[in-house]
This record gives C-alpha cells, structure tokens and sequence, in this order.
C-alpha cells in the first residue's frame, strides 16, 4: 500500500485486513510473500466486509482510502452506493478523488459525470461507479440493472437500505473471476431488529461490537477513539462528553456505534436493570433455586424456561430453556435443566397442554425438586403489566451470554414486549419472567 500522507487514523491497527484483503491470492498462489500464509488464506475465504461504528468514527474515510489502493493497484472495478444518491458529481466523487490525491493515485484517474476512470486503460483498468440504489419512482429493480463486470460492491449508510433482497440483488451480481469479489456494508448500527443485525451478528453468532473474521464475512467496528484526537473536532468532543454523562444509552449508540434494543412502547427497558456476570456470582449465599416454564400451546410459540436463583432480595436468571421445539424435545431438555441446577421449585403453567407437560415432567424429575402446577385465570397481558414493577426491582440478568443463543433470544422477546397488547406477537418470555416472580413471592411467604 502506498504511504498515506497525515494519516487520521491507525491502518496498522484494526483497519489492515481491509488493505490486506487484496494481496491474499497472491501470497496463496506463491507469487508474494507480503502477508502470513496462513493469514492469507483467511483473508482468502472473505466476500463480505461489515464496517460498522459510532459517529465520526472514520468508516467512509478509511473505505474511501481502501477502494482507492485496490483501483489503481489491483484494478478493481468497483460498484460504490447509498440508497438514496443524487448529484454523485458534487459531493461524493470529489470526496473520493480527495482520498486519490491522499495515496497518491489522483494523476492516474479522471471524473467522468458518475465514473472515476483510468486516463490510460492500458495501464490501469480499475474503476468507481457511483450509483443511487433507489430510483426516482421508488423502484429499485430499475436502478439495479446492468452490473456486470464489477469485482467489488460498497454500501455507504448501509443502515438506510430497508430490507436484505436488496442488497442481496446485487450481492449475488458481484461474481467476476478475474478478482476476489467484495461486497462492504458500512453503516452506523440502528436498532437491533435492522436486516444487518440479523442476518450479520445474530445468524452468525458475532456480538454486536466485534472485529475479527467469521466464515466469510470481515468485522471491523470503529469508533471516534480510533482517531487521533487532534482530528476530532472540538465540537463533537464536547457532545460526546454531554451525552456520556447525561444520557449514557445514547453516548453508547450515537458515539460508540452500539445496536440499540430499544423499542418504541417497550415495558421493559434494559437500562432499568442490573447485570451481572455468571462467575462473577457469589453461589455461596444461595436462599433457594427456582424456574417456571411457560409451555408452548401455539405452532409460533416458544417454551420459555427462565432458572433463577434467589440470593438476598434478588432473583438471579442463571440460565434459560427457550426453545420452539416439540415436548418430545423439550420435555427431557426441561428435565435435564432441572437436574443440571438442583432446582427446590419449578412452577409449571397448567393451562390447556401444560397440564400434561406437568403431570410427565414431575415423573422425570428428583424427588427433592417441587414441580408446581400453576394455573392463572387472569389474562397474560394483565398479569405481565401488573407485575411489571416488580421484575424491574427483584431480578437481575446476565450480561455475559452469547449471542443469538436461548438466553439471548429470550432476552431480545423479553425487551420488546409493548405495553399495547395489540403489539405483541409473542409473550413467552415476558410471562415466564413473571411466573418466576409471583412463584418465588407466593413460597417466600411460608
């Protein structure tokens, strides 16, 4: 990679792989031996690259300085778009060619209306075509046509584009075969429910704040501490510093790029709650361990088995049972849970085929674990929101699982659970949470 003049930001650090990634088949096929082989072939397997971070963090310019070395050093012909894109001409392009000028490679191109291209193709055949992914009319198949011929694909904003069909449209485009394809999401995290989250961290099993490299797919997450301070405005310094001590969920999201669980009407705010850290727990101090299992009576239900432990006046979720699969599956699982964690109670909801569920898990189960049938008259919905203070005051969950596992998922179901009844589509988590309460309260009194 050519020198950068007055770098802003540590390319030597986590931003590497990004310059490294072109030189892998190289070092593969022998023909170099600039990077580590078996580095190299890591780098090899990548056709995705998710670049995410807070504000001012430096994303578009070291993607700026990155397509700018792999066209005129690798000739990549590079695909570069937001969602919404207009007058390229008179921002972005110039923008772009500033990063040329900064590796030294701004004598090479020219501008032409929404192109960079070689001023001598014989020379370099590498390429930027900037491009709006939406249309005037609002139809995106129209502006997604002829994109042949391209080895690499950058979405700028990434977290604009409504849905992953669009950009998988273009993804599967990117297949020439003189060069590894990229495709670079880039983008400032949303909330945790956007396409990117789902179909980049969470079906992955990558946490949310991650760099490293997954299967295919490079992580690079970046915030406003990369850069060199001198670089940071003064301006944006001072924000930052406001909302780190005024509004620390907002510093988190807007500064340090963090996915928000935040929802609109959520009775349940992960903020309103202590966490803690499975071995970081004192277990000599235990009063009693209990769960409470809400049985899946729907096709989309979820069986949802919080375990908790009291310890003083809280109640510790240790681990969780979520899980939509059948009670052939779940009924050993339940029972193995149950032993696992030397459970004294378990509550069971006996309403419709809970009973049944109950009657065989209490078959199952040691004789020193109470398995509870719980039967409510009162309406779920009632009995979450009347409960609701409680969970906030009593219980305190894990902050150290993994994501996308049972304990994860639950917990996603369990923070986006609406005061409007109407929103709601599942409430497993949420009532067996407050199962738990009402069964610990219930046997406290004895």
């Amino acid at each position: 990679m050519e020198q950068i003049k007055e770098p802003e930001i540590d390319i030597a650090g986590k931003y590497q792989p990004l310059f490294d990634l072109p030189k892998a088949r190289s070092v593969i096929r022998g023909e170099s031996d600039e990077l580590d082989i078996d580095y190299a072939r890591k780098l090899a397997k990548i056709d995705t690259v998710v670049i995410s971070g807070g504000r001012n963090s430096g994303k578009s310019y070291v993607v700026g300085l990155a397509i700018a070395n792999w066209t005129a050093e690798y000739d990549y012909k590079t695909l570069f778009t937001r969602y919404t894109l207009t007058s390229a001409e008179d921002s972005i392009i110039p923008n772009f060619m500033d990063k040329m000028s900064i590796m030294n490679y701004d004598d090479q191109f020219k501008t032409v209306k929404n192109k960079v291209l070689p001023k001598n193709a014989k020379q370099n055949s590498g390429s930027v075509t900037f491009r709006g992914m939406k249309t005037s009319s609002g139809n995106q198949t129209a502006a997604l046509k002829s994109l042949e011929g391209f080895s690499c694909f950058v979405v700028d904003e990434a977290e604009e584009v409504p849905d992953y069909e669009t950009f998988n449209k273009i993804y599967l485009s990117i297949r020439t075969q003189s060069h590894q394809n990229i495709s670079i999401l880039s983008f400032n995290p949303p909330d945790d429910e956007h396409w990117i989250y789902k179909k980049m961290f969470l079906e992955r099993g990558v946490p949310g704040q991650w760099n490293g490299i997954k299967d295919n797919v490079l992580y690079i997450h970046t915030t406003y501490l990369d850069l060199n301070p001198d670089f940071v405005p003064q301006s944006v310094l001072r924000e930052f510093n406001r909302m780190k001590e005024t509004d620390y969920d907002e510093y988190c999201q807007v500064a340090l790029g963090h996915w928000t669980k935040f929802v609109k009407g959520a009775l349940f705010h992960e903020k309103d709650f202590q966490k803690f850290s499975y071995e970081d727990l004192n277990l000599d101090n235990i009063a009693a361990k209990f769960g409470f299992i809400d049985v899946a009576d729907r096709g989309m239900d979820s069986l949802s088995f919080p375990i908790v432990y009291q310890i003083g006046q809280f109640y510790y979720v240790v681990d969780w049972y979520f899980t939509e699969d059948n009670s052939s599956i779940t009924l050993p699982a339940c029972a193995e849970y149950i032993k696992h964690h030397k459970l004294d109670y378990v509550g069971v909801e006996s309403n419709g085929v809970g009973s049944v569920f109950a009657t065989t898990l209490n078959d199952m189960v040691p004789e020193n674990t109470t398995v509870m049938f719980i039967h409510e008259k009162n309406n779920k919905h009632t009995r979450i929101v009347t409960h609701a203070a409680g969970v906030r005051m009593k219980f305190v969950f894990r902050n150290d699982v993994p994501t996308g596992g049972m304990y994860d998922l639950a917990m996603r179901q369990f923070f986006r659970y609406n005061k409007d009844k109407k929103e709601n589509k599942h409430d497993d988590a949420p009532d067996s949470i407050t199962g738990a309460k009402i069964l610990i309260d219930d046997l406290s009194q004895y």
